[in-house]
């Protein structure tokens, strides 16, 4: 028979475990025992919007306050919906766009200043549409662009200059990674070029930033079951 004495050591381990060094008496082998400690605090779901058929393809970003800002698509209706959470409390609903079948699979972003900008698919006309908020109230809706069948799964993002930059699916007939960019200083959006045009390419694009303003983009190749890579600096 022979006792084990518990004790405390000084092992090098996270701050969400507790480590107990175990010593046996008889014949002085080790060994260590592991058990949490911080559990990580984790809210009860709540449900933010619950008319109606809504909350499908959410985007949430969140400005230099903490303050949260939300859009989704409400299927029911068609619309772009936007919710915020002031720290306090959400507010109530709204629809952004309720014109035609809109505002499906958008994209948030909030620039420096915390001006709200949203990219966002006009199904009933194919397009790329945009819109934007730095108070009162947001701007009216715009199709960035027009040209065939575009704007789905669209991905946006802001340089360091508050530059916008977006890419985005364009389907029938090209089937292409497209993008976009919006120059603060000339107060203008370029015409649209393809990045990848090799077969089907270009769904589900996620674009992000880095702290040199190079652009990286990560996307779907459809025809090869691939994913997909690209960068520019």
């Amino acid at each position: 028979m022979f006792l084990l004495v518990a004790q405390t050591t000084l092992l090098a381990v996270t701050n969400d475990v507790n480590t107990t060094m175990l010593t046996s008496e008889t014949n002085y082998e080790d060994s260590f025992s592991v058990s949490a400690r911080n559990d990580p605090s984790r809210s009860t779901p709540v449900s933010l919007d619950s008319t109606d058929n809504v909350g499908e393809e959410s985007s949430l970003a969140i400005d230099s306050n903490d303050n949260l800002h939300v859009t989704y698509y409400d299927q029911t209706n068609d619309n772009l919906e936007y919710m915020t959470h002031d720290g306090s409390s959400w507010s109530t609903p709204i629809s952004l766009d309720s014109t035609d079948v809109v505002g499906s699979q958008p994209s948030l972003a909030i620039d420096s200043n915390d001006k709200l900008h949203v990219t966002y698919y006009d199904d009933t006309n194919a397009n790329l549409d945009y819109m934007t908020y730095h108070g009162p109230s947001w701007s009216t809706p715009v199709s960035l662009d027009s040209t065939d069948d575009v704007g789905e799964e669209s991905s946006l993002a802001i340089d360091s200059n508050d530059n916008l930059h977006v890419t985005y699916y364009a389907d029938y007939p090209s089937y292409n990674l497209e993008y976009m960019t919006y120059d603060g200083f000339m107060q203008s959006w370029s015409t649209p070029v393809s990045l990848d045009s090799t077969d089907d390419v270009g769904f589900d694009s996620s674009l992000a930033i880095d702290s040199s303003d190079n652009l990286h983009v990560t996307y779907l190749d459809n025809t090869n079951y691939n994913l997909e890579y690209m960068t520019y600096d």
